[in-house]
């Protein structure tokens, strides 16, 4: 199972932005203690700055991810809905999150 590195976020993401119908890119950005996503879209090309938290997640969790993004931009009714492997994962980096931000606090 392949690890998410920045050496492989762009090929990943424009992956799956092809099936989505975009020309993606994308890289890992720390945003502190926060765990997101952002995204620039100028028609069909969209750039993505992702929580470095995913670095090292398994690529099928950060697919499953970044799918249900692109999901929810091309449909914004669209509720999110993770398989449960990839819940677990995304509690345990809200956790982590946590932690970061609570070691942050008392420095």
């Amino acid at each position: 199972m392949a690890e998410m590195n920045a050496s492989n976020i762009g090929h990943v993401i424009e992956g799956i932005g092809f099936e989505y119908g975009f020309d993606a890119t994308g890289e890992f950005e720390d945003f502190g203690n926060e765990f997101k996503v952002k995204w620039i879209r100028m028609g069909r090309n969209i750039e993505f700055k992702v929580s470095d938290y995913l670095v090292g997640a398994p690529e099928e969790i950060f697919s499953e991810y970044i799918s249900v993004v692109f999901k929810k931009i091309t449909d914004w009714e669209y509720e999110p809905q993770y398989s449960p492997a990839a819940q677990e994962y995304l509690e345990k980096m809200k956790l982590a999150r946590l932690a970061r931000g609570m070691a942050s606090e008392k420095a």
